[in-house]
């Protein structure tokens, strides 16, 4: 019994694993986007809304 629930905890830990690698590259990706925006201002816009739509894609899944 207690084998059987260490391996339930431990798929529901990698379930949440892959389900945080999306978000935390995707968080990653803005933070950068954010830093090279004070170099090129109007192309962040852009690139925040493509990374938007690519993360509610995701999310779908």
């Amino acid at each position: 019994m207690k084998s059987s629930l260490a391996i339930l905890l431990l798929r529901k830990k990698i379930s949440v694993l892959v389900l945080g690698l999306p978000f935390l590259s995707w968080l990653f990706s803005l933070v950068s986007l954010i830093s090279s925006s004070f170099e090129h201002p109007h192309t962040i816009n852009k690139a925040i809304t493509a990374k938007n739509l690519n993360f509610f894609i995701i999310l779908k899944f």
